[in-house]
């Protein structure tokens, strides 16, 4: 249900970004509630580093998956379901490695600002 007044945005498969900060989510700070699925359908390189977090302007607020280079096929076809409320400190972000696009992490929910 939606509530009257609360911003809220839908994503299908959007892709996370390892520039900067990530792909962007929300503009400005305060309560968000995220919900839905993260997901990788791809085979990773064993070589390569496995991350994917939302954050804000200032940290790290939620962390999926952080692997570093372990020489593993770790994180290959896996996903996470999420239903949280996380506080941001600025615009909230969806970060993650990624080999190549189209291939790596999706998001597909909604978030919604609730404060």
């Amino acid at each position: 249900m939606l509530l009257s007044g609360v911003e809220r945005k839908e994503f299908t498969n959007l892709l996370c970004n390892s520039a900067g900060r990530g792909t962007k989510m929300f503009d400005g700070g305060g309560q968000y509630r995220i919900c839905g699925v993260v997901s990788s359908n791809y085979d990773w390189p064993t070589y390569n580093n496995k991350v994917c977090q939302l954050l804000d302007d200032s940290s790290v607020l939620y962390t999926f998956i952080a692997t570093g280079r372990t020489g593993s096929a770790y994180g290959n076809n896996l996903s996470w379901s999420i239903d949280t409320i996380l506080t941001a400190v600025g615009n909230l972000y969806f970060y993650g490695t990624y080999y190549a696009s189209p291939n790596g992490w999706k998001f597909n929910g909604f978030v919604e600002r609730v404060g």
